[in-house]
């Protein structure tokens, strides 16, 4: 038995599934749940190659999956390591099923892409492309119509792809003065699209 795909119901039940997953690990590790997307979090020593407390933890969510019928696809469970700018990465040997975890440098978060050094780097250069769509297509409505509509298009596109996790990254943009969108056949800057400098706009925003 089932139930049908893209029902309301179906969530509700996956989250009634795993409703008691977050307090058996509360005392192992932090956890963060979105959907069907789990995410664990350790404080662990940067000297430290085996972490056995992450190993330990990540065994006792196995067998929770295993307990439950669930199944934990082990290919698509990926590990990272943050650290500080100047410190060099240390490779971590984590076990989940039998199999080492991949360790990767960065990913992509509810639509934030996070590097292992939180320097926003990768992020802002996804961000700068779509960006430059955005701004091209505010741009073209523009010319079709009256400023009015161009501004709702603006809000409804390009701010709210500017201002999604802002408080993020925002910092970090500022540092580097100006992002401008950066493609082959568009030298348009977003500075054009705002009206005015991009530091006040960000701002205005933090």
């Amino acid at each position: 038995m089932g139930v049908p795909q893209g029902s309301i119901l179906g969530p509700f039940l996956f989250l009634v599934y795993i409703n008691d997953l977050p307090y058996m690990m509360a005392s192992l590790s932090d956890i963060i749940l979105f959907a069907d997307d789990t995410s664990l979090i350790f404080k662990v020593d940067r000297k430290d190659a085996d972490v056995l407390h992450v190993n330990e933890s990540l065994a006792v969510l196995s067998k929770w999956f295993a307990a439950n019928n669930l199944l934990l696809n082990a290919n698509k469970t990926k590990c990272i390591k943050f650290s500080l700018p100047n410190v060099p990465q240390v490779g971590l040997n984590l076990m989940l099923d039998g199999k080492k975890l991949d360790a990767i440098r960065e990913t992509v978060f509810l639509g934030v892409t996070i590097d292992s050094k939180l320097q926003w780097g990768a992020h802002i250069g996804t961000l700068s492309g779509r960006l430059s769509s955005a701004a091209y297509a505010v741009r073209k409505i523009r010319q079709l119509t009256d400023v009015a509509t161009a501004r709702l298009v603006y809000y409804a596109y390009f701010h709210s792809i500017m201002s999604y996790g802002i408080l993020l990254w925002g910092l970090r943009l500022m540092r580097n003065q100006s992002l401008y969108c950066k493609r082959e056949q568009s030298g348009l800057s977003i500075k054009w699209v705002l009206a005015s400098p991009l530091e006040i706009y960000l701002e205005k925003l933090i």
